[in-house]
């Protein structure tokens, strides 16, 4: 919750527009909220997330531990984060990269949580991991986006069975049209 407001601060009311600038002030304005500091008596609550900026074509995309996906021509691509969370231990003056990337019509993107890959399931209970998820995204490539959400719930909750549910889970899939 912390994060959102932040994030609606530096968004909609100081009028910030680019992810890797968003970021940085996330990182500082929520270790401020939290009161964290360097010495070993501060939480250490902190978080992974990325941010698009989409203008016509044109992205532009920085993540905190969390990558972007997108799948053109069949092929799944990955643009690597920032490997530092948003607070926690991460120093106030943490810059995170800016990607730029030029996308064309039937691309696919994928901006995820760490929720479905770290499930604990299967015959053996194991995690399904990153490579299970994007093979399946992958392969949902030919479905509409509405299709795709329904084969993932799917294939998540198959993959779960009985057991628990560990942390949040988000997949948002984005079609260029």
């Amino acid at each position: 919750m912390i994060g959102s407001d932040k994030l609606n601060r530096k968004v909609l009311e100081e009028g910030y527009t680019c992810p890797s600038e968003i970021l940085s002030e996330l990182n500082i304005g929520i270790k401020q909220s939290l009161k964290q500091s360097n010495d070993e008596s501060f939480t250490r609550d902190g978080m992974d997330t990325d941010i698009i900026k989409l203008n016509g074509l044109e992205l532009s995309y920085s993540g905190a531990n969390r990558p972007l996906w997108f799948v053109r021509d069949g092929i799944l691509n990955e643009i690597k984060p920032t490997k530092a969370a948003i607070a926690g231990l991460t120093p106030n003056e943490q810059k995170y990269e800016l990607h730029e990337l030029d996308l064309v019509s039937g691309d696919t993107i994928y901006l995820t949580t760490d929720g479905y890959p770290d499930q604990f399931g299967g015959d053996n209970g194991k995690k399904l991991k990153t490579k299970q998820l994007k093979r399946i995204l992958i392969d949902i490539q030919s479905l509409k986006i509405s299709e795709q959400k329904e084969v993932l719930n799917q294939k998540f909750m198959d993959w779960m069975g009985n057991l628990e549910q560990l942390d949040d889970v988000c997949i948002v899939g984005i079609r260029i049209q």
